[in-house]
């Protein structure tokens, strides 16, 4: 039998072998976290959302003829108003939406115009917002170009967009994206679905320089009901002290719908969640 002694130490190697192991483990994650990719990838992710939320409340208000007649409505999470006079939708969020996302303060889409109609702007103002505690703001603007098919097409210009992601870290970003969506009536829910594609660039919470181009449009439905969150789609971007594409931003397909995403990054692929506890890198 082995002695006391014998048995203490055996227990005190064990310990310190599963300290070194975690302390090794949390070495590796921080290594990962720090990744240029990875941290440009999550703030391209938290970039976009507001953005696309913005167009996606927009085309939802504008065909619901209740919030047309009654001046008042909600979706999305949000108690939506409409003022005829000011021919503006406003949306106001204070919870958790249907996308799993902590949103508060208000979103104004003025129009000037009819929608469905070519030459037609669009400003969006956002008003003490904030998305998983983030604090966003910037300049949002829209106009439609016309007809393609059977499909509206708007330009959204996006300037001076500003996230402070956490006490250190602030996302600092510009946007052009050209949009697709089915001319109404649609054919029910599920076929109102937006195609996006476009740039993004800006500097990321960790100070790197980033550009991005979406090779695969971006799919999410009109209606959050059917699926909250974007569906499909390839943004590929790169980061200013590379010389190559830094990542790939890959949506599951049109068949799932979940927070899932998948970086390519470095040879290597991460299946990824659009949560604010992954997106936090």
């Amino acid at each position: 039998m082995r002695g006391l002694a014998d048995i203490g130490k055996i227990l005190v190697a064990a310990v310190l072998m599963a300290v070194l192991g975690f302390n090794y483990s949390c070495t590796k994650n921080e290594k990962i976290d720090l990744n240029p990719g990875l941290n440009v990838a999550n703030d391209i992710i938290i970039a976009q959302r507001p953005v696309l939320l913005a167009f996606r409340l927009l085309i939802r208000a504008v065909n619901d003829t209740a919030l047309q007649q009654t001046h008042h409505g909600a979706f999305d999470g949000a108690s939506v108003t409409y003022n005829p006079g000011q021919n503006r939708n406003s949306f106001y969020f204070f919870g958790i939406c249907p996308d799993g996302v902590a949103r508060a303060g208000r979103i104004d889409a003025d129009l000037f115009g009819e929608l469905q109609a070519p030459g037609t702007g669009a400003r969006f103002t956002f008003y003490n917002y904030f998305e998983d505690g983030m604090n966003m703001n910037a300049g949002d603007t829209l106009v439609n170009t016309g007809l393609s098919g059977d499909n509206l097409t708007f330009t959204n210009s996006v300037t001076g967009g500003v996230i402070l992601k956490d006490t250190i870290g602030t996302i600092r970003f510009s946007a052009t994206l050209n949009y697709q969506v089915p001319a109404a009536p649609w054919n029910g829910p599920a076929s109102a679905m937006i195609g996006i594609v476009g740039s993004i660039s800006g500097t990321s919470s960790k100070g790197f320089v980033f550009s991005s181009d979406v090779p695969e449009p971006i799919i999410y439905q009109v209606f959050s009901e059917t699926c909250a969150w974007v569906r499909q789609g390839t943004i590929r971007f790169y980061i200013s002290d590379t010389a190559s594409a830094a990542g790939t931003i890959r949506l599951p397909g049109v068949s799932s719908c979940n927070d899932s995403v998948y970086y390519d990054l470095s040879g290597t692929t991460y299946r990824w969640r659009m949560k604010f506890n992954y997106l936090n890198h």
